[in-house]
């Protein structure tokens, strides 16, 4: 893998992760074969030749698409965008990863809900290196400096969701989240309190719920509302289950006494 720091990212590359323009130079060379093959299929009317050449220009149709397609994008400190080379573009967060196992020639990222494929020859910026890291435990992650909006606006959110109305009717007849829904998990994933190792605590946390909510610690539930709006990334309207028993709402009320006291 190739790594790229700050100053040569000044060049515009395509992506944080993509491959290099040598694999759409070996898929047309790979494609330049495959009609030779073909030509000499009908010069010497030796049929296996045509089954070399289909199979020579399958592969470099495969090299392109790799080129072109599979790379990652950071979109913001928390996300980032992964495209296979079928152009499946799937939003992960970087607390979400769980492994990176390695191999002889490219390296696979377990994320909970799916797998990043990364190959040996592509090319990564500093940045997409440093973040992943950061998921890993292997550096400290840089601390947010901005005034935390989410904290900010709790005693908004709670006023909201105890009104007890989380969804409403689209023209079409689907369902969708109201306003403040969006609002609030948009000020969450800007906030400071986000648990970016959730997933160590938070699932076994959530199966004492409501029982251990006095018991818990400011961490704790700062890990528990991670877990929530972060069941909503993996599946639409898996956090309208926590909203609609209240789980939601107890944690955020049980948080805002935790700020009342600092």
């Amino acid at each position: 893998m190739t790594i790229y720091n700050q100053e040569q990212m000044k060049k515009a590359p395509r992506a944080d992760m993509y491959l290099p323009d040598f694999l759409l130079g070996f898929g047309i060379f790979l494609g330049i074969f495959a009609l030779l093959f073909f030509v000499f299929t009908f010069i010497y009317q030796q049929w296996f030749l045509a089954l070399i050449g289909l199979a020579l220009l399958v592969l470099g149709f495969f090299a392109y698409l790799c080129w072109k397609n599979q790379k990652i994008h950071i979109i913001s400190e928390d996300f980032f965008e992964y495209t296979t080379m079928f152009g499946k573009t799937t939003r992960y967060a970087f607390s979400d990863i769980r492994e990176i196992r390695g191999h002889t020639d490219s390296v696979t990222m377990y994320v909970a809900g799916g797998k990043v494929h990364i190959e040996g020859m592509a090319i990564l910026t500093q940045e997409l290196l440093e973040r992943i890291d950061i998921a890993m435990g292997r550096r400290e992650a840089p601390k947010k400096t901005r005034e935390d909006i989410f904290l900010k606006k709790l005693p908004y959110f709670i006023e909201q969701l105890s009104n007890g109305t989380y969804v409403c009717e689209n023209p079409d007849g689907s369902l969708a989240y109201l306003p403040y829904i969006h609002e609030m998990t948009e000020a969450f994933y800007l906030s400071d309190i986000v648990d970016y190792q959730y997933m160590k605590s938070a699932p076994d946390l959530m199966k004492g719920m409501p029982d251990i909510l006095q018991k818990l610690t400011q961490e704790q539930l700062k890990s528990c509302i991670t877990f929530i709006f972060r069941s909503e990334h993996f599946g639409e309207g898996q956090m309208l289950h926590y909203l609609e028993d209240g789980t939601l709402l107890a944690l955020i009320k049980r948080l805002h006494d935790f700020t009342k006291q600092d």
